[in-house]
């Protein structure tokens, strides 16, 4: 199997040392890292080195949910799995509409719901990611075709037209209007 490189970033040293423990109750698959800071979080999130993140809410300076948005905003891919001390509902829906893959209480963490979560998010964020290179290729090969492409619904509303279709639909319109 696959090494999977995970890395905490929460700012509580105990909260480490409880993971790790976890984590040696789980398959060896896991090499777990760790940083103790916001800034840290996000500069690791940059380098790309790791396939998925736990991520605290409480960072000290910012917020699990500010670090998410970071991350989202400067383009990872990489899941990232929101951690928190006690559970919020408010602050689960909101780290899941930003993009966060999962959302866990500490307290409720044992070695199986931890290994569960982190295969579902990798396997989910796999799928996005083939999603979106799809949609990208797909597009590309739309917004560049010589002839007119539209995408419409049954009654003739058309939702997306390429620039080959707004050209003849403009041609024909001045052809037929002058």
């Amino acid at each position: 199997m696959k090494q999977v490189r995970v890395l905490l970033i929460d700012d509580d040293e105990d909260d480490y040392v409880l993971t790790r423990e976890v984590f040696n109750q789980i398959s060896p698959r896991y090499e777990l890292s760790w940083v103790n800071s916001y800034e840290k979080g996000i500069y690791a999130i940059l380098k790309k080195q790791f396939d998925v993140f736990l991520v605290d809410y409480r960072l000290g300076k910012g917020t699990g949910i500010d670090l998410l948005i970071e991350a989202i905003n400067s383009g990872c891919e990489e899941p990232i799995i929101m951690l928190t001390g006690k559970g919020d509902l408010a602050i689960d829906e909101q780290a899941m509409n930003i993009g966060a893959a999962d959302y866990l209480v500490k307290d409720e963490i044992d070695p199986s719901s931890l290994d569960r979560s982190i295969r579902y998010a990798i396997k989910q964020a796999g799928s996005v990611k083939a999603l979106k290179d799809s949609e990208r290729k797909y597009r590309a090969i739309f917004e560049q075709a010589n002839d007119p492409i539209l995408v419409s619904d049954y009654s003739g509303r058309i939702y997306d037209i390429n620039t080959a279709g707004l050209k003849f639909l403009i041609m024909n319109d001045q052809k037929y209007f002058s």
